[in-house]
């Protein structure tokens, strides 16, 4: 028994002794994980101090080469923006954020800015719109160059306002020759300059001019479409007869479209003649645009903008809510057009009325307000019109078996007779 129990004591001593030695392994292994996870954590916070290091070398790098770029030879000028081009993109790929993100956005602004020749290039006003992104980033009011605080918190946005104050004055003075700007400043100040009002007042009152100077046509189109519709019962009967014969049906169709004073071209026609004024309203806001810049209209340019992205702070910046404005107008200006004059061009007309304000919205996601401005005024104007012209009755033909009251206008009823015979004495 003293046996077994010298034993049983030597046996619990060596399960006491290996317990002690797993914990004291234990131990030591916590301790070395502890170990290695510091040392990989402060390797790749040195990593990353590393990385954040090299990026800013880099990008201070850029800035000096593109700062240098204006006196660059010309010949030799093109290769290098290829070059500053691609060392932008490879450090983009790198995601910067914070004050490197602001440092890369600048600079991609700057070397479009530095890329021109030509104050009135495209470059510049693509380098304008980047630098006011770049300017909204630093919060509310910092467009008009009041940031929160009253100081800026990044040193690049403060030099992409500086920068957007000289190329947008630069721009201006440029455009202030041309005879659109002048039209446009003019009406500015006979509505008194106000930024509240008198800008966009000037854009209605340029859309209220072409709308009158297009009315004739309108109108021209208008009726011309009504006679269509009121000839559709003959023309239907005329391809019934002669459905085997398509030259002869052609023919006796456009005779009495023509004598009838009916013609499905003068849509056409109405859409060319408006082409000259569109590119000439983009030309005219694209030549104020920094004037525009200054005006508000209604929630455009309130606090609003700065609470919301989707509102634009003036007249120069993209404004959806107005955009969507302008879709509806269009949708109710398609709608109120001419009847069709069958079922097919019925659902040619309603496909039509969705899917062009859609596409319109789309294209113009990114035209400043003033432009959405006008489109606006002008199809509430054209609706207007459209609704009043609708409020005519279409005159109705008679249609029998063997006569049709078809009388054509006037002058081609005057010249299907000839001359009138001599009366005798």
């Amino acid at each position: 028994m003293a046996d077994v129990r010298e034993r049983a004591k030597g046996w619990q001593s060596r399960r006491v002794f290996q317990g002690v030695c797993s914990l004291s392994r234990l131990r030591t292994c916590l301790t070395g994980a502890i170990a290695i996870a510091l040392v990989i954590s402060l390797s790749a916070a040195r990593c990353a101090a590393q990385a954040e290091g090299s990026l800013k070398e880099q990008l201070t790098r850029v800035e000096a080469a593109i700062e240098k770029l204006p006196r660059v030879p010309v010949e030799k000028r093109k290769d290098e923006i290829k070059s500053l081009n691609r060392q932008l993109k490879e450090l983009s790929k790198a995601k910067p954020a914070g004050a490197d993100a602001n440092h890369l956005a600048y600079l991609e602004a700057r070397l479009l800015e530095n890329s021109s020749v030509n104050p009135l290039d495209n470059t510049n006003y693509t380098a304008a719109s980047r630098y006011r992104k770049l300017i909204a980033r630093g919060g509310p009011g910092s467009l008009d160059g009041n940031p929160p605080g009253g100081r800026w918190t990044d040193p690049y946005i403060e030099k992409a306002y500086r920068n957007y104050l000289a190329l947008t004055e630069k721009i201006d003075k440029a455009n202030q020759s041309k005879t659109v700007y002048k039209v446009v400043d003019y009406l500015v100040r006979v509505t008194g300059s106000n930024e509240n009002y008198s800008y966009w007042l000037a854009i209605v009152i340029i859309t209220v001019v072409i709308k009158l100077l297009t009315t004739p046509l309108s109108h021209l189109q208008f009726e011309s479409m009504r006679n269509l519709q009121r000839l559709q019962p003959r023309l239907e009967k005329l391809k019934r007869e002669l459905g085997d014969d398509p030259r002869e049906f052609q023919r006796q169709q456009w005779q009495l479209m023509k004598d009838h004073n009916a013609s499905p071209h003068w849509g056409c026609l109405a859409l060319l003649v408006q082409m000259p004024f569109l590119l000439l309203i983009y030309q005219t806001i694209r030549a104020y645009e920094f004037q525009f810049a200054r005006g508000d209209f209604l929630w455009i340019g309130s606090r609003l903008a700065e609470k919301f992205d989707f509102i634009a702070p003036s007249l120069a910046d993209p404004d959806w809510p107005l955009l969507l404005l302008y879709g509806f107008s269009m949708y109710l200006s398609t709608r109120m057009s001419t009847p069709a004059v069958d079922k097919q061009q019925a659902e040619q007309q309603k496909l039509m009325s969705i899917m062009m304000p859609a596409m319109f919205v789309l294209i113009f996601n990114y035209f400043p307000s003033a432009f959405i401005l006008y489109w606006l005024v002008l199809n509430v104007l054209t609706t207007t019109q459209q609704y009043f012209m609708l409020q005519k009755p279409v005159p109705a033909l008679a249609l029998e078996d063997d006569e049709e009251d078809l009388t054509p206008a006037p002058a081609a009823a005057a010249a299907s007779r000839g001359p009138s015979p001599r009366k005798r004495k």
